[in-house]
């Protein structure tokens, strides 16, 4: 059951990022794009917190490569909600992403915007996809097993009464 819970967090998950990938036009719509990408991506950072705080071994070095190419995405995220970095068309239809004019640490930075959205979309869906597969293995090789309540032995070895005797007594 967890390894489908893993795949569809994933299919979701690549799911909501292609539906955000579309390319903005105007000043406004990078900023709710960037915004909208930065809410998912914390979210993100929450889940992969929760991997690596509750996890040992594998789970926790994932979880924690996770949690911080996270944050990496949400920084340049937070860069394009406060215009520190723009998207621009480069007038050959590719977009670029432009450090603001003015801005000492962001104003030579210039990269494609294609690119960033593609490398950060394959990030996430790598480090999920390991995830999926190490669940996957894991439940091959170690099928879970079912939980039983503490005392239930489905009645055997012990004697009960019959449902009249217990009313009576």
């Amino acid at each position: 059951m967890l390894f489908f819970l893993n795949l569809f967090r994933l299919a979701v998950t690549g799911l909501s990022l292609v539906l955000m990938a579309q390319q903005p036009t105007s000043d406004l719509e990078a900023r709710l794009f960037f915004g909208t990408r930065l809410v998912f991506i914390l979210m993100l950072i929450i889940d992969y917190a929760n991997v690596t705080y509750y996890n040992k071994g594998l789970e926790r070095g994932l979880g924690a490569v996770g949690l911080g190419g996270a944050i990496l995405i949400a920084i340049g995220d937070f860069l394009g909600i406060f215009e520190l970095i723009k998207i621009t068309g480069a007038g050959t239809g590719e977009f670029l992403i432009v450090g603001a004019e003015g801005n000492f640490v962001t104003e030579g930075l210039i990269l494609s915007a294609n690119s960033y959205f593609f490398y950060t979309f394959a990030f996430i869906m790598v480090i999920m996809g390991l995830e999926v597969a190490n669940v996957g293995i894991r439940s091959i090789i170690n099928p879970p097993k079912e939980k039983r309540k503490k005392g239930d032995n489905n009645n055997k070895g012990r004697k009960t009464k019959p449902a009249s005797a217990a009313m009576e007594g």
